[in-house]
Protein backbone atom coordinates (compact mmCIF):
# COMPACT_ATOMS: atom_id res chain seq x y z
CA UNK A 1 0.00 0.00 0.00
CA UNK A 2 1.36 3.44 -1.01
CA UNK A 3 0.88 6.18 1.58
CA UNK A 4 0.03 9.50 -0.09
CA UNK A 5 -0.55 13.06 1.08
CA UNK A 6 -2.87 15.08 -1.16
CA UNK A 7 -2.07 18.80 -1.33
CA UNK A 8 -5.35 20.40 -2.45
CA UNK A 9 -8.93 19.74 -1.33
CA UNK A 10 -10.93 21.46 -4.06
CA UNK A 11 -12.48 20.66 -7.41
CA UNK A 12 -9.51 18.78 -8.86
CA UNK A 13 -9.51 16.35 -5.94
CA UNK A 14 -13.26 15.88 -6.14
CA UNK A 15 -13.04 15.30 -9.89
CA UNK A 16 -10.27 12.68 -9.73
CA UNK A 17 -10.80 10.78 -6.47
CA UNK A 18 -13.10 8.19 -8.01
CA UNK A 19 -10.23 7.13 -10.29
CA UNK A 20 -7.61 6.61 -7.56
CA UNK A 21 -5.74 3.32 -7.68
CA UNK A 22 -6.76 0.72 -5.10
CA UNK A 23 -3.22 0.55 -3.71
CA UNK A 24 -3.30 4.27 -2.78
CA UNK A 25 -3.94 5.15 0.86
CA UNK A 26 -4.47 8.86 1.62
CA UNK A 27 -2.91 9.52 5.03
CA UNK A 28 -3.44 13.29 5.09
CA UNK A 29 -4.59 16.34 3.16
CA UNK A 30 -2.71 19.63 3.01
CA UNK A 31 -4.30 23.00 2.42
CA UNK A 32 -3.03 26.57 2.72
CA UNK A 33 -6.36 27.76 4.10
CA UNK A 34 -6.07 27.93 7.95
CA UNK A 35 -9.85 27.69 8.24
CA UNK A 36 -9.66 24.06 7.05
CA UNK A 37 -6.85 22.87 9.33
CA UNK A 38 -8.00 20.17 11.70
CA UNK A 39 -11.19 19.43 9.78
CA UNK A 40 -11.86 16.07 8.13
CA UNK A 41 -12.42 15.33 4.42
CA UNK A 42 -13.51 11.84 3.36
CA UNK A 43 -12.42 10.50 6.73
CA UNK A 44 -8.92 12.06 6.53
CA UNK A 45 -7.58 15.07 8.47
CA UNK A 46 -6.58 18.30 6.71
CA UNK A 47 -3.27 19.80 7.91
CA UNK A 48 -1.30 22.94 7.20
CA UNK A 49 1.90 22.44 5.15
CA UNK A 50 3.96 23.40 8.21
CA UNK A 51 2.85 20.16 9.90
CA UNK A 52 4.45 17.85 7.33
CA UNK A 53 7.36 16.88 9.59
CA UNK A 54 5.08 14.84 11.79
CA UNK A 55 3.51 12.84 8.98
CA UNK A 56 4.61 9.51 7.47
CA UNK A 57 4.15 9.19 3.70
CA UNK A 58 5.66 7.86 0.48
CA UNK A 59 4.94 10.88 -1.69
CA UNK A 60 2.89 14.09 -1.93
CA UNK A 61 0.51 14.66 -4.83
CA UNK A 62 -0.40 18.21 -5.88
CA UNK A 63 -4.02 18.46 -6.96
CA UNK A 64 -4.45 22.12 -7.83
CA UNK A 65 -4.04 24.51 -10.73
CA UNK A 66 -1.50 26.24 -8.48
CA UNK A 67 0.75 23.18 -8.39
CA UNK A 68 3.89 25.09 -9.39
CA UNK A 69 3.50 27.47 -6.44
CA UNK A 70 2.80 24.49 -4.16
CA UNK A 71 5.90 22.68 -5.41
CA UNK A 72 8.05 25.71 -4.73
CA UNK A 73 6.53 26.02 -1.27
CA UNK A 74 7.36 22.39 -0.45
CA UNK A 75 10.88 22.34 -1.89
CA UNK A 76 11.75 25.55 -0.04
CA UNK A 77 10.56 23.75 3.11
CA UNK A 78 13.11 21.01 2.43
CA UNK A 79 10.89 18.35 0.82
CA UNK A 80 12.75 16.29 -1.79
CA UNK A 81 11.63 17.01 -5.36
CA UNK A 82 11.54 13.25 -5.95
CA UNK A 83 8.68 12.90 -3.45
CA UNK A 84 6.45 15.48 -5.12
CA UNK A 85 4.14 14.62 -8.03
CA UNK A 86 1.57 16.70 -9.89
CA UNK A 87 -1.33 16.48 -12.33
CA UNK A 88 1.10 15.84 -15.20
CA UNK A 89 1.79 12.47 -13.55
CA UNK A 90 -1.72 11.28 -12.79
CA UNK A 91 -0.72 7.69 -13.49
CA UNK A 92 1.07 7.75 -10.12
CA UNK A 93 -2.28 8.33 -8.41
CA UNK A 94 -5.06 7.21 -10.76
CA UNK A 95 -5.84 4.14 -12.82
CA UNK A 96 -4.37 4.61 -16.28
CA UNK A 97 -6.32 3.91 -19.43
CA UNK A 98 -5.08 1.01 -21.59
CA UNK A 99 -2.37 1.81 -24.11
CA UNK A 100 -3.47 2.18 -27.73
CA UNK A 101 -1.02 0.93 -30.36
CA UNK A 102 -1.10 2.31 -33.89
CA UNK A 103 1.43 0.07 -35.57
CA UNK A 104 4.09 -2.30 -34.29
CA UNK A 105 7.63 -1.83 -33.03
CA UNK A 106 9.93 -1.66 -36.09
CA UNK A 107 12.28 -4.64 -36.18
CA UNK A 108 14.56 -3.98 -39.15
CA UNK A 109 18.07 -5.23 -38.40
CA UNK A 110 21.09 -2.97 -38.54
CA UNK A 111 19.23 0.30 -38.01
CA UNK A 112 19.39 2.65 -35.05
CA UNK A 113 16.16 2.34 -33.03
CA UNK A 114 14.90 5.67 -31.67
CA UNK A 115 11.98 6.22 -29.31
CA UNK A 116 10.48 9.73 -29.36
CA UNK A 117 8.53 10.69 -26.22
CA UNK A 118 5.93 13.46 -26.20
CA UNK A 119 3.43 14.77 -23.65
CA UNK A 120 0.79 15.15 -26.40
CA UNK A 121 0.23 14.93 -30.14
CA UNK A 122 -1.54 18.25 -30.49
CA UNK A 123 -0.62 20.53 -33.37
CA UNK A 124 1.26 22.94 -31.11
CA UNK A 125 4.86 24.07 -30.79
CA UNK A 126 6.81 21.25 -29.10
CA UNK A 127 4.87 18.32 -30.65
CA UNK A 128 5.10 19.91 -34.11
CA UNK A 129 8.88 20.25 -33.98
CA UNK A 130 9.12 16.70 -32.61
CA UNK A 131 7.33 15.60 -35.78
CA UNK A 132 10.01 17.27 -37.90
CA UNK A 133 12.68 15.54 -35.82
CA UNK A 134 10.97 12.19 -36.44
CA UNK A 135 10.99 12.85 -40.19
CA UNK A 136 14.69 13.75 -40.16
CA UNK A 137 15.64 10.62 -38.22
CA UNK A 138 13.46 8.38 -40.41
CA UNK A 139 14.90 9.86 -43.59
CA UNK A 140 18.39 9.17 -42.26
CA UNK A 141 17.81 5.46 -41.79
CA UNK A 142 16.62 5.26 -38.18
CA UNK A 143 13.72 3.11 -37.02
CA UNK A 144 11.43 5.52 -35.20
CA UNK A 145 8.64 4.90 -32.70
CA UNK A 146 6.57 7.58 -30.92
CA UNK A 147 5.08 7.30 -27.43
CA UNK A 148 2.75 10.04 -26.18
CA UNK A 149 0.73 10.56 -23.01
CA UNK A 150 -2.14 12.09 -25.01
CA UNK A 151 -3.54 11.54 -28.49
CA UNK A 152 -4.06 14.32 -31.03
CA UNK A 153 -4.18 15.33 -34.66
CA UNK A 154 -0.45 14.75 -35.16
CA UNK A 155 -0.88 11.00 -34.77
CA UNK A 156 -2.28 10.66 -38.27
CA UNK A 157 0.61 12.67 -39.67
CA UNK A 158 3.10 10.33 -38.00
CA UNK A 159 1.21 7.33 -39.34
CA UNK A 160 1.10 8.80 -42.84
CA UNK A 161 4.90 8.90 -42.71
CA UNK A 162 5.03 5.24 -41.69
CA UNK A 163 5.98 5.99 -38.08
CA UNK A 164 4.13 3.85 -35.50
CA UNK A 165 2.61 5.53 -32.45
CA UNK A 166 1.51 4.31 -29.03
CA UNK A 167 -0.68 6.40 -26.71
CA UNK A 168 0.32 5.47 -23.18
CA UNK A 169 -0.47 7.34 -19.96
CA UNK A 170 1.74 5.25 -17.69
CA UNK A 171 5.30 5.85 -18.87
CA UNK A 172 7.10 4.31 -15.92
CA UNK A 173 9.21 1.18 -15.85
CA UNK A 174 6.69 -0.62 -13.64
CA UNK A 175 4.42 -0.65 -16.72
CA UNK A 176 5.50 -3.69 -18.82
CA UNK A 177 4.43 -2.05 -22.10
CA UNK A 178 6.56 1.04 -21.48
CA UNK A 179 9.44 -1.12 -20.35
CA UNK A 180 9.12 -3.01 -23.64
CA UNK A 181 9.57 0.27 -25.53
CA UNK A 182 12.70 1.15 -23.59
CA UNK A 183 14.23 -2.30 -24.07
CA UNK A 184 13.59 -1.95 -27.82
CA UNK A 185 15.15 1.51 -28.16
CA UNK A 186 18.84 2.26 -28.66
CA UNK A 187 18.23 5.78 -27.48
CA UNK A 188 15.32 8.02 -26.50
CA UNK A 189 14.48 11.61 -27.38
CA UNK A 190 12.49 13.03 -24.45
CA UNK A 191 10.63 16.14 -25.61
CA UNK A 192 9.95 18.96 -23.07
CA UNK A 193 10.98 19.48 -19.46
CA UNK A 194 7.65 18.24 -18.11
CA UNK A 195 8.67 14.69 -19.08
CA UNK A 196 11.72 14.85 -16.81
CA UNK A 197 10.52 11.75 -14.98
CA UNK A 198 10.55 9.84 -18.26
CA UNK A 199 14.20 10.77 -18.70
CA UNK A 200 14.83 9.34 -15.22
CA UNK A 201 13.02 6.11 -16.14
CA UNK A 202 15.15 5.75 -19.27
CA UNK A 203 18.36 6.28 -17.33
CA UNK A 204 17.32 3.65 -14.79
CA UNK A 205 17.57 1.13 -17.65
CA UNK A 206 20.88 2.60 -18.85
CA UNK A 207 19.30 4.00 -22.01
CA UNK A 208 20.91 6.90 -23.84
CA UNK A 209 18.70 9.99 -23.65
CA UNK A 210 18.60 13.20 -25.63
CA UNK A 211 16.46 15.53 -23.51
CA UNK A 212 15.13 18.41 -25.63
CA UNK A 213 13.74 21.26 -23.53
CA UNK A 214 11.37 23.87 -24.98
CA UNK A 215 9.86 25.55 -21.90
CA UNK A 216 11.01 28.44 -19.75
CA UNK A 217 8.84 27.28 -16.82
CA UNK A 218 8.40 24.18 -14.64
CA UNK A 219 12.09 24.01 -13.64
CA UNK A 220 10.88 23.45 -10.08
CA UNK A 221 9.76 19.98 -11.11
CA UNK A 222 13.32 18.81 -11.66
CA UNK A 223 16.04 17.79 -9.26
CA UNK A 224 19.41 19.35 -10.10
CA UNK A 225 21.00 15.93 -9.89
CA UNK A 226 19.23 14.90 -13.09
CA UNK A 227 20.84 17.76 -15.00
CA UNK A 228 24.17 16.97 -13.36
CA UNK A 229 24.12 13.55 -15.02
CA UNK A 230 24.49 15.22 -18.44
CA UNK A 231 28.03 14.52 -19.54
CA UNK A 232 28.84 12.69 -16.33
CA UNK A 233 27.54 9.24 -17.25
CA UNK A 234 27.61 9.52 -21.03
CA UNK A 235 23.94 8.53 -21.09
CA UNK A 236 22.20 11.92 -20.93
CA UNK A 237 22.56 14.90 -23.27
CA UNK A 238 20.51 18.03 -22.51
CA UNK A 239 19.60 20.43 -25.30
CA UNK A 240 17.45 23.56 -25.29
CA UNK A 241 15.79 25.50 -28.11
CA UNK A 242 17.15 28.91 -27.15
CA UNK A 243 19.91 30.68 -25.20
CA UNK A 244 17.13 32.09 -23.00
CA UNK A 245 16.36 28.64 -21.54
CA UNK A 246 20.06 27.91 -21.27
CA UNK A 247 20.61 31.00 -19.12
CA UNK A 248 17.56 30.31 -16.96
CA UNK A 249 18.72 26.76 -16.28
CA UNK A 250 22.21 27.92 -15.42
CA UNK A 251 20.81 30.56 -13.08
CA UNK A 252 18.62 27.94 -11.41
CA UNK A 253 20.99 24.98 -11.24
CA UNK A 254 24.51 26.33 -11.74
CA UNK A 255 26.78 27.27 -14.65
CA UNK A 256 28.72 24.02 -14.44
CA UNK A 257 25.90 22.09 -16.13
CA UNK A 258 26.50 20.87 -19.68
CA UNK A 259 23.54 22.22 -21.67
CA UNK A 260 23.66 22.49 -25.46
CA UNK A 261 21.52 24.41 -27.94
CA UNK A 262 19.37 22.69 -30.58
CA UNK A 263 17.07 24.95 -32.57
CA UNK A 264 14.10 23.33 -34.29
CA UNK A 265 13.56 23.19 -38.04
CA UNK A 266 10.57 24.42 -40.01
CA UNK A 267 9.79 22.76 -43.35
CA UNK A 268 9.35 25.20 -46.21
CA UNK A 269 5.60 25.20 -46.95
CA UNK A 270 4.13 27.11 -49.86
CA UNK A 271 5.14 30.69 -50.31
CA UNK A 272 2.54 32.34 -48.12
CA UNK A 273 3.41 35.44 -50.11
CA UNK A 274 1.42 38.45 -51.14
CA UNK A 275 2.46 41.97 -51.92
CA UNK A 276 2.94 43.16 -48.38
CA UNK A 277 0.88 46.26 -47.60
CA UNK A 278 -0.92 45.92 -50.94
CA UNK A 279 -4.38 46.07 -49.39
CA UNK A 280 -6.20 48.92 -47.75
CA UNK A 281 -6.17 47.33 -44.31
CA UNK A 282 -2.92 46.04 -42.86
CA UNK A 283 -3.22 42.76 -41.01
CA UNK A 284 -1.30 42.21 -37.76
CA UNK A 285 -1.66 38.67 -36.36
CA UNK A 286 -0.91 37.29 -32.91
CA UNK A 287 -0.88 33.49 -33.23
CA UNK A 288 -0.88 31.31 -30.12
CA UNK A 289 -2.97 29.59 -27.48
CA UNK A 290 -5.07 32.13 -25.58
CA UNK A 291 -3.58 32.90 -22.18
CA UNK A 292 -1.57 35.31 -20.10
CA UNK A 293 1.81 34.02 -21.32
CA UNK A 294 1.03 34.78 -24.99
CA UNK A 295 -0.08 38.32 -24.09
CA UNK A 296 -3.23 38.79 -26.17
CA UNK A 297 -4.24 41.41 -23.60
CA UNK A 298 -1.08 43.40 -24.37
CA UNK A 299 -1.98 43.68 -28.05
CA UNK A 300 -5.57 44.62 -27.18
CA UNK A 301 -4.36 47.41 -24.91
CA UNK A 302 -1.99 48.64 -27.62
CA UNK A 303 -4.90 48.82 -30.08
CA UNK A 304 -6.78 50.99 -27.57
CA UNK A 305 -3.92 53.52 -27.72
CA UNK A 306 -4.05 53.88 -31.50
CA UNK A 307 -5.87 56.73 -33.14
CA UNK A 308 -9.28 56.09 -34.66
CA UNK A 309 -7.80 56.58 -38.13
CA UNK A 310 -5.08 53.98 -37.46
CA UNK A 311 -7.65 51.48 -36.22
CA UNK A 312 -9.60 51.98 -39.45
CA UNK A 313 -6.49 51.24 -41.51
CA UNK A 314 -5.59 47.98 -39.77
CA UNK A 315 -6.96 44.71 -38.44
CA UNK A 316 -5.60 42.72 -35.53
CA UNK A 317 -6.17 38.97 -35.68
CA UNK A 318 -6.03 36.80 -32.58
CA UNK A 319 -5.45 33.26 -33.81
CA UNK A 320 -5.33 30.20 -31.56
CA UNK A 321 -7.20 27.79 -29.35
CA UNK A 322 -8.63 28.75 -25.98
CA UNK A 323 -11.28 31.03 -24.59
CA UNK A 324 -10.99 34.62 -23.44
CA UNK A 325 -12.44 36.00 -20.23
CA UNK A 326 -15.79 37.72 -20.58
CA UNK A 327 -14.30 41.06 -19.57
CA UNK A 328 -11.71 40.78 -22.36
CA UNK A 329 -14.39 39.82 -24.86
CA UNK A 330 -16.40 42.91 -23.91
CA UNK A 331 -13.37 45.09 -24.49
CA UNK A 332 -12.67 43.44 -27.85
CA UNK A 333 -16.27 44.03 -28.93
CA UNK A 334 -15.63 47.78 -28.67
CA UNK A 335 -13.04 47.58 -31.46
CA UNK A 336 -14.25 46.07 -34.77
CA UNK A 337 -10.64 46.02 -35.97
CA UNK A 338 -9.85 43.17 -33.53
CA UNK A 339 -10.86 39.79 -34.91
CA UNK A 340 -10.88 36.57 -32.85
CA UNK A 341 -10.34 33.75 -35.34
CA UNK A 342 -9.81 30.79 -33.01
CA UNK A 343 -7.68 27.79 -33.92
CA UNK A 344 -6.58 27.34 -37.53
CA UNK A 345 -6.07 23.88 -39.04
CA UNK A 346 -2.44 23.07 -39.75
CA UNK A 347 -3.04 22.64 -43.48
CA UNK A 348 -4.44 26.18 -43.64
CA UNK A 349 -1.37 27.83 -42.09
CA UNK A 350 0.16 28.89 -45.45
CA UNK A 351 -3.16 30.49 -46.38
CA UNK A 352 -3.18 32.37 -43.05
CA UNK A 353 0.29 33.77 -43.64
CA UNK A 354 -0.63 34.76 -47.18
CA UNK A 355 -3.30 37.07 -45.79
CA UNK A 356 -1.33 38.84 -43.06
CA UNK A 357 1.27 41.58 -43.18
CA UNK A 358 2.93 41.26 -39.78
CA UNK A 359 3.37 38.68 -37.02
CA UNK A 360 3.16 40.06 -33.49
CA UNK A 361 4.66 38.18 -30.53
CA UNK A 362 3.57 39.70 -27.21
CA UNK A 363 4.71 36.78 -25.07
CA UNK A 364 5.60 37.59 -21.50
CA UNK A 365 8.05 34.71 -21.66
CA UNK A 366 8.62 32.29 -24.51
CA UNK A 367 11.60 30.12 -25.25
CA UNK A 368 11.51 30.23 -29.05
CA UNK A 369 8.49 31.30 -31.05
CA UNK A 370 7.61 28.91 -33.87
CA UNK A 371 5.13 31.38 -35.36
CA UNK A 372 7.70 34.18 -35.53
CA UNK A 373 10.15 31.81 -37.24
CA UNK A 374 7.37 30.88 -39.67
CA UNK A 375 6.66 34.57 -40.23
CA UNK A 376 10.33 35.05 -41.13
CA UNK A 377 10.09 32.11 -43.54
CA UNK A 378 7.14 33.80 -45.25
CA UNK A 379 8.93 37.20 -45.36
CA UNK A 380 6.52 38.83 -42.92
CA UNK A 381 7.39 41.77 -40.75
CA UNK A 382 7.85 40.56 -37.16
CA UNK A 383 7.18 42.60 -34.02
CA UNK A 384 8.68 40.70 -31.09
CA UNK A 385 8.65 41.05 -27.31
CA UNK A 386 12.15 41.07 -25.84
CA UNK A 387 10.97 38.33 -23.42
CA UNK A 388 10.78 35.86 -26.32
CA UNK A 389 13.92 33.86 -27.07
CA UNK A 390 13.69 34.52 -30.79
CA UNK A 391 14.28 38.24 -30.13
CA UNK A 392 17.98 37.35 -29.82
CA UNK A 393 17.99 36.43 -33.51
CA UNK A 394 16.27 39.64 -34.65
CA UNK A 395 18.24 42.81 -35.40
CA UNK A 396 15.94 45.62 -34.30
CA UNK A 397 15.09 47.99 -37.13
CA UNK A 398 16.81 45.82 -39.75
CA UNK A 399 14.92 42.51 -40.06
CA UNK A 400 12.24 43.09 -37.43
CA UNK A 401 11.08 45.27 -34.57
CA UNK A 402 11.62 44.52 -30.87
CA UNK A 403 9.65 46.03 -27.99
CA UNK A 404 10.03 45.81 -24.25
CA UNK A 405 7.92 43.07 -22.71
CA UNK A 406 4.51 44.34 -21.51
CA UNK A 407 5.32 47.87 -22.72
CA UNK A 408 1.93 48.59 -24.26
CA UNK A 409 2.69 52.15 -25.34
CA UNK A 410 5.91 51.07 -27.09
CA UNK A 411 4.05 48.38 -29.02
CA UNK A 412 1.36 50.90 -30.00
CA UNK A 413 4.10 53.28 -31.19
CA UNK A 414 5.66 50.55 -33.37
CA UNK A 415 2.29 49.67 -34.92
CA UNK A 416 1.77 53.36 -35.70
CA UNK A 417 5.26 53.52 -37.21
CA UNK A 418 4.57 50.49 -39.41
CA UNK A 419 1.35 52.04 -40.71
CA UNK A 420 3.21 55.26 -41.54
CA UNK A 421 6.31 53.66 -43.11
CA UNK A 422 5.08 50.99 -45.50
CA UNK A 423 8.20 50.75 -47.67
CA UNK A 424 10.60 50.38 -44.71
CA UNK A 425 8.28 47.76 -43.17
CA UNK A 426 8.19 45.87 -46.45
CA UNK A 427 12.00 45.81 -46.61
CA UNK A 428 12.19 44.50 -43.04
CA UNK A 429 9.79 41.71 -43.95
CA UNK A 430 11.99 40.66 -46.85
CA UNK A 431 15.08 40.79 -44.63
CA UNK A 432 13.35 38.58 -42.04
CA UNK A 433 13.73 35.66 -44.43
CA UNK A 434 17.45 35.69 -43.58
CA UNK A 435 16.62 34.83 -39.95
CA UNK A 436 14.88 31.69 -41.18
CA UNK A 437 17.64 30.78 -43.65
CA UNK A 438 20.38 31.07 -41.02
CA UNK A 439 18.65 29.25 -38.19
CA UNK A 440 15.47 27.33 -38.94
CA UNK A 441 15.70 25.53 -42.29
CA UNK A 442 15.40 21.76 -42.27
CA UNK A 443 18.94 21.50 -43.61
CA UNK A 444 20.32 23.42 -40.62
CA UNK A 445 18.17 21.43 -38.21
CA UNK A 446 19.13 18.08 -39.71
CA UNK A 447 22.84 18.92 -39.40
CA UNK A 448 22.54 19.83 -35.72
CA UNK A 449 20.19 16.98 -34.77
CA UNK A 450 22.43 14.34 -36.35
CA UNK A 451 25.44 15.89 -34.61
CA UNK A 452 23.60 15.65 -31.28
CA UNK A 453 22.70 12.05 -32.06
CA UNK A 454 26.31 11.23 -32.94
CA UNK A 455 27.38 12.79 -29.65
CA UNK A 456 25.26 10.23 -27.80
CA UNK A 457 26.94 7.37 -29.66
CA UNK A 458 30.53 8.58 -29.17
Amino acid sequence: MTKVIIFGTGKLYQHTKQNFRTDIRIVAFLDNNPALWGSVLDGVTIYGPQELDGLSYDFIFLLSIYDQEMRKQLTEAGISAGKIFDRNQMERLCVSRPAFWYGKLPQKNGCKKVLLASHALTSTGAPNVLFTAACVLSENGCQVMVVSLEDGVLRKRFQACGIPVVIMENCHCDNPEFRQLLIWADWVLVNTIRLYYMAEECLSLQKKVLWWIHETVEFEYVDRRLFARAGGTGLLSVYVVSPLIQRLLWEKFGHDLNIGELLFGIPLRGTGEKEIFSQKKKIFALIGVTGRIKGQDILIQAVELLSEDERKRAEFWLVGAGEMAEETLRKVSEYPCIKILGEIEHRKIPELYSRIDAVVCCSRQESMSVVVAEGCMYKKLVLVSDAAGIAEYVTDGEDGLIFESENVSQLAFLISWVLAHEEQAKRMGNMARNIYERNFTMEVFQKHLLEAMKGLDD
